[in-house]
C-alpha cells in the first residue's frame, strides 16, 4: 500500500492513533512526494460538510510534518493548538518555524501555561510582546461553546514570571485594562485568579516580590508610549492604587514630568492635581518643571493652559525671586485667541510682570497680533514706545493681491516626444497620481501612433499586465474607477496590437490568454458571476454618467488609432492641472477645418470648458484668420464678452456649453430652441433651492426612541433631476465619431461617494462650471452635519482639497457646500473650507456676506453647533491678513444678520470675536439693522456687556 493511500485510509477511518505511527515511518524523500497529495485531500475536505473535525485534524498533522511555514499556514489549519496528536508529534519532530505560526499566524487557543510548557521542552521561543498578550490576554475555549475566555495564570507557578514577564506588560500594548475590568464582574474568573491585576500587581510589590519603585515609575513613563487611551488610563489608575506617599512622589519627577508629553489628557490631570500639593515641598525640581510649561502652555486643549497658569501662579509665590523668568512663560498664552485665557495671563503679568523689562516687553510683541482688544488696552504699559508706528503699518490699508493668472509658463504642461515618453506616461495613467496624466496619454497616442509599430508593440506588455490585474483583481486607493476604465482601455489597445501585427505580438497574446484563462476559472469558481474582461464600450452601464465622458473619449482615441486619424484631441489641457489657452483651441480647430472634418461634439464641449480666459486677443486675431463659419462664430461668441450668438447653431450642445462658460446665470433668447435651453438652469449650476428639515427616528437596534435629526437637502424632485438628464445624455448607440453628438456634458456631472479618488479628475472636465456636481454630493456628504460614516467624510474631504485646485466663481450652491462644511463635525473638513474661504477671498472668486448668510441660516435651523464655527473662525479664519479681515467682518454681520431673536448656544463667543475683529479693523459701522438685533439679544443677562461693546461700535459713538 503506498504512503498516499495509507494517509487516505486514516483520514477516512478516522485513526487518530496511527497517525503519528505512520508520519514517523516517513523518509524525508517519502514525505516531500506526499505534499501535493496532501494539498489535494486539503482541497477535497475544504467542501462544506465534506470532512469531519477529527479528519481535519489529521490532515493538519500531515501538513504540519511535510510543509514549510509558508505552505502550512495557506492551508488555514484549524486551531493547532488543540489537535490531540499536537504534543505527540512535536515530541518526535518540531519544525523550526512553529513559534512564527503561533506568534504571527494562529495564535487562538494558546496561553501562557501552554505557551512556557512548550518553551521549557524546546519547542517555541516566543518574544516578549507574545509573552505579555498571553499573559494578560483571552484564549479560545473550544470546550466552552468556541467562546473567547479569561486565561487566568499563577503568577508562582514559573520563577520567570515575576522576575521578567510580568515587566513586558509595561512595554506592549496589551489587554489588561480589559481583563481586569472582565475580572472585576466576573466572580467565577475571580475565584480562579483570586486577585484583580492592580490587587496582583499591589500584593506581590508588598511582599517585596516586585520591585515597588520601578513599578511606580513604570506606571507612568508607559502613558507616552502610544497606546490606546483605554490602556493608557488603567495604568494611570494603577498608579494611583499603589498610593504612592509624598516621599516616593518626591523621587519621582523626573518620570512625573515625562506624563506631560502623553497624548491623552488623563494621565496630565493626575500629574496636575500631584504637582498642586507636590510643588509645596522642599526638593520640589522647579526647573524641570519649567521645561515643560511651554509644551504645556502651546495646548489646543483650554483646561490644560488653564491649569499650567493655576500652578504657575502657586509657584511665583513660593519663588518670589523667580517672578520675572515665570512672566516669561506665561506670554505665550496670547497665542490662543480665547478671551478667558487671555484674561487669565493679563492678570498674571499685571500682578507680577515689570513694565519696564525690556524683555518682557520684547516677548510680548511677538504676540501682539494675537492679542485681543481688551489684553491690548490693559497691557499697553507693557509695550514698547516703537509699537505705537507698528500698529500704523499694521492697521494700513488692507493689501491687495493681483488677479489670478492661470496660463504662466511654470505651470506649462510639456507634452510627451518620444515613445519612452509615452511608455513612462502610460505606466503612469493607471496609478490615480496627477490629474494631466490622462488627457496627456490620450493625446500622445494619437499624436505618436506612427511610432507603435510592429518593432515597437512588445514594449506595451509591462503596461497591459498592469492593467489586466486592474481589471480581474479590482483596485485600492489612491487608485479610482477612472484608472480602471483605462484599465479596460489597454485591454483593447492590447487586443488592437494583437489583431494588427498577430506575428510580431506573441508574448501579448500569450499574456491575454493568460488572464482570460484566469478569468473564466475565476467565473467557475464562484469568485464572481460575470467576465470581467470587457471590452471599453460594453462598460457603458456599469459607471456615473459623468465617467461615461471619460468612457466617451476613450473610444474617441480608439477609433482615432484604428482609422489612423491623426488630428488632435482639441479638449487636451495646455496647463496643469486642466487650463486649456484659448489660442491653443483655435490652432487646433483650424486643422479640423483644414481637413474638412467638423470636431467631435462632446470634445468640443470639454475644450470649451477648460477654455481659461486669459490671450484672449490673441486668440480672436488668429482665429479671424485661420477659422470660418460656426466655428468662427462660436469662438468669438465665447472669447469676446460683447458678441452675441449668431446662427447657423448647428451644434447646439457646444453653443449651450459657451454660453454657460461665459455668463452661467444669463438665458440667451437665441438658444431657445434648443432641447438643452428646455432643461431647467439649475441643473447646469447647482442652484437649486435648499431647506433644513427635522424628522425622527422612531426606532433603533435598541428599541423605540425619538432621537430627532435635523439634515440638509435641496429642493429638487430628483426623478425630474434624472428625467431631464435623461433627455441630454450621453449615449453610445449607433457610435459614429464624425457626427456631432446631441448629448450635453453638463447633463451628465453627477458622482456617488464611491468615486472619492476620481473626484479631482472629474472636475478637471469642467474646471470652471463644476457647480453641477454638488446636486449629487451636497445631500449625499453633508445631509447631517455629523458624519454618518467614512465615505462622507472622506468625499467631503476630497471635494474640498479639489476646490483648492479649481477657482471657478461661487454661487449660492458652493456658498452651502463650503458653509456646511465648516459646521461639519469633521477638523479635517473645517480646516480644508476655510482654507477654500482663504483662497477664494484672495482671488475675489467668492462673496462673503453670501456665505455669511447661509452660514447664518444653517445655525438658525440648528443644522450643526455654533461651536464648531466659533472654534472655527479662532483658530484660521481670524487674522490672515487685514484683506481677509475685512471680507471676515462682512461675513460675520451677514452671519448675525440671519440668527434668530432667540439667542443661540455659543452667541456669546461669536459676539466677542466680532468685537475683536471690528476693532483690529478699526472701523466705526453704522448698521442700524445690526443694532436692532443686538437690542433682542440685550435682554439675556450674559450678553449684554459684549453687546453694549458692539453697540458703541455699530452706533459710531
Amino acid at each position: 500500500m503506498t504512503q498516499l493511500n495509507q494517509l487516505t485510509r486514516l483520514i477516512e477511518q478516522e485513526d487518530a492513533k496511527a497517525l503519528v505511527p505512520f508520519l514517523k515511518s516517513l523518509e524525508s524523500s517519502e514525505r516531500e512526494h506526499l505534499k501535493p497529495f496532501v494539498k489535494k485531500l486539503y482541497k477535497k475536505y475544504s467542501e462544506p460538510l465534506s470532512a469531519s473535525l477529527t479528519q481535519r485534524r489529521i490532515l493538519d498533522m500531515a501538513a504540519l510534518v511535510c510543509y514549510t511555514f509558508s505552505e502550512f499556514r495557506n492551508m488555514v489549519p484549524r486551531e493547532l493548538i488543540f489537535n490531540p496528536q499536537l504534543e505527540e508529534v512535536l515530541e518526535w519532530r518540531c519544525p523550526k518555524w512553529l513559534d512564527q505560526y503561533f506568534t504571527v499566524q494562529d495564535p487562538k487557543g494558546l496561553d501562557y501555561e501552554k505557551m512556557m510548557r512548550f518553551a521549557q521542552k524546546g519547542w517555541l521561543q516566543p518574544n516578549e510582546a507574545l509573552i505579555a498578550s498571553l499573559m494578560t490576554g483571552y484564549a479560545l475555549d473550544l470546550s466552552d461553546g468556541n467562546i473567547f475566555v479569561f486565561s487566568a495564570i499563577d503568577f508562582t507557578q514559573f520563577p520567570e514570571t515575576l522576575q521578567t514577564h510580568i515587566w513586558y506588560i509595561f512595554y506592549y500594548e496589551t489587554s489588561v485594562h480589559q481583563t481586569d475590568s472582565s475580572l472585576e464582574y466576573r466572580e467565577e474568573q475571580m475565584k480562579l485568579i483570586g486577585m484583580t491585576w492592580k490587587q496582583a500587581l499591589c500584593h506581590y510589590s508588598e511582599q517585596g516580590v516586585l520591585d515597588r519603585q520601578r513599578l511606580l515609575q513604570e506606571s507612568l513613563l508607559v502613558t507616552t508610549r502610544n497606546f490606546n487611551k483605554n490602556l493608557t488610563n488603567w495604568f494611570i489608575d494603577l498608579f494611583l492604587y499603589l498610593k504612592p506617599s509624598q516621599k516616593e512622589l518626591l523621587s519621582l519627577q523626573p518620570a512625573l514630568n515625562q506624563v506631560f508629553q502623553s497624548p491623552h489628557s488623563k494621565p496630565i490631570k493626575t500629574v496636575f492635581d500631584i504637582f498642586k500639593n507636590l510643588l509645596e515641598e522642599k526638593d520640589f525640581q522647579l526647573e524641570a518643571f519649567l521645561e515643560q510649561v511651554p509644551f504645556l502652555i502651546a495646548s489646543d486643549i483650554k483646561v490644560r493652559v488653564s491649569s499650567t497658569l493655576t500652578l504657575l501662579e502657586k509657584l511665583i509665590k513660593k519663588y518670589p525671586d523667580q517672578a520675572s523668568e515665570i512672566c516669561m512663560f506665561v506670554a505665550p498664552v496670547f497665542i490662543h485667541p480665547d478671551k478667558t485665557l487671555q484674561n487669565k495671563a493679563v492678570k498674571f503679568i499685571l500682578k507680577h510682570g515689570n513694565p519696564g523689562e525690556e524683555r518682557l516687553q520684547q516677548n510680548l510683541m511677538q504676540y501682539y497680533d494675537t492679542l485681543l482688544s481688551s489684553s491690548k488696552e490693559n497691557l499697553q504699559a507693557y509695550m514698547p514706545e516703537e509699537m505705537s508706528e507698528i500698529m500704523s503699518v499694521t492697521m494700513g490699508e488692507p493689501e491687495m493681491f493681483e488677479s489670478l493668472t492661470l496660463l504662466t509658463e511654470a505651470n506649462e504642461i510639456q507634452p510627451p516626444g518620444t515613445f519612452d515618453d509615452l511608455l513612462f506616461l502610460a505606466s503612469q495613467s493607471m496609478e490615480g497620481k496627477e490629474v494631466e496624466h490622462f488627457d496627456q496619454l490620450l493625446s500622445a497616442l494619437i499624436r505618436l501612433q506612427t511610432n507603435i509599430t510592429e518593432e515597437t508593440a512588445n514594449k506595451f506588455e509591462p503596461v497591459l499586465q498592469q492593467a489586466y490585474k486592474i481589471v480581474l483583481n479590482g483596485f485600492r486607493s489612491p487608485k479610482g474607477h477612472l484608472d480602471e476604465l483605462v484599465a479596460h482601455f489597454w485591454v483593447d489597445f492590447g487586443q488592437y496590437l494583437i489583431e494588427k501585427y498577430p506575428e510580431g505580438t506573441q508574448p501579448l497574446l500569450k499574456l491575454h490568454k493568460r488572464y482570460q484563462k484566469k478569468d473564466e476559472q475565476n467565473i467557475k469558481e464562484w469568485k464572481y458571476l460575470y467576465a470581467k474582461l470587457k471590452s471599453t464600450k460594453q462598460l457603458d452601464e456599469s459607471y456615473s454618467p459623468c465617467l461615461n465622458i471619460i468612457q466617451y473619449k476613450l473610444l474617441l482615441v480608439f477609433e482615432k488609432l484604428k482609422t489612423g486619424d491623426t488630428l488632435p484631441i482639441l479638449s487636451t489641457p495646455t496647463h496643469s492641472p486642466a487650463w486649456l489657452s484659448p489660442v491653443a483651441l483655435v490652432q487646433r480647430l483650424a486643422k479640423y477645418q483644414e481637413a474638412q472634418i467638423p470636431p467631435n461634439g462632446i470634445d468640443l464641449q470639454l475644450a470649451i470648458s477648460r477654455v481659461v480666459f486669459e490671450q484672449q486677443e490673441e486668440a480672436l486675431q488668429l482665429a479671424q484668420e485661420k477659422l470660418n463659419g460656426e466655428e468662427l462664430s462660436l469662438i468669438r461668441f465665447l472669447l469676446n464678452s460683447k458678441e452675441s450668438p449668431k446662427e447657423p447653431f448647428t451644434q447646439t450642445s457646444a453653443w449651450m456649453m459657451a454660453g454657460v462658460r461665459k455668463e452661467p446665470e444669463t438665458v440667451f433668447k437665441e438658444f431657445d430652441d434648443f432641447l438643452e435651453q428646455q432643461t431647467p438652469r439649475s441643473l447646469f449650476t447647482g442652484n437649486f433651492p435648499w431647506e433644513i428639515r427635522s424628522e425622527k427616528n422612531r426606532y433603533s437596534s435598541y428599541g423605540p426612541t425619538d432621537i430627532q435629526y435635523i439634515h440638509l437637502d435641496l429642493k429638487c424632485i430628483h426623478q425630474d433631476v434624472h428625467r431631464w438628464r435623461e433627455e441630454t445624455d450621453i449615449k453610445f448607440d449607433n457610435f459614429v465619431l464624425q457626427r456631432p453628438e446631441k448629448g450635453f456634458l453638463l447633463s451628465n456631472l453627477y458622482v456617488g461617494n464611491e468615486y472619492v479618488n476620481d473626484i479631482s479628475r472629474l472636475f478637471s472636465l469642467v474646471p470652471f462650471t463644476w457647480q453641477a456636481y454638488m446636486i449629487e454630493l451636497l445631500p449625499k456628504n453633508l445631509k447631517y452635519s455629523s458624519f454618518v460614516g467614512e465615505d462622507a467624510k472622506k468625499c467631503t474631504q476630497k471635494v474640498l482639497e479639489t476646490l483648492l485646485m479649481y477657482p471657478g466663481e461661487f454661487n449660492p450652491v458652493s456658498n452651502l457646500y463650503v458653509a456646511a462644511s465648516m459646521l461639519c463635525s469633521d477638523k479635517t473638513a473645517k480646516s480644508l473650507a476655510a482654507e477654500v474661504w482663504i483662497q477664494s477671498v484672495r482671488e475675489q472668486k467668492i462673496q462673503s456676506e453670501e456665505l455669511g448668510t447661509t452660514l447664518g441660516q444653517l445655525i438658525k435651523k440648528e443644522y450643526g453647533p455654533l461651536k464648531r464655527f466659533t472654534d472655527l473662525l479662532s483658530g484660521s479664519l481670524y487674522q490672515v491678513s487685514s484683506l481677509h479681515n475685512q471680507a471676515l467682518e462682512k461675513l460675520l454681520i451677514a452671519f448675525l444678520l440671519e440668527l434668530p431673536e432667540e439667542p443661540v448656544k455659543g452667541l456669546k463667543k461669536l459676539l466677542e470675536q466680532f468685537v475683536e475683529l471690528v476693532v483690529t479693523n478699526q472701523l466705526t459701522m453704522n448698521r442700524p439693522e445690526l443694532v436692532q438685533k443686538l437690542q433682542q439679544w440685550k435682554q439675556t443677562h450674559n450678553l449684554k456687556k459684549v453687546i453694549l461693546s458692539l453697540e458703541k461700535l455699530c452706533s459710531g459713538k
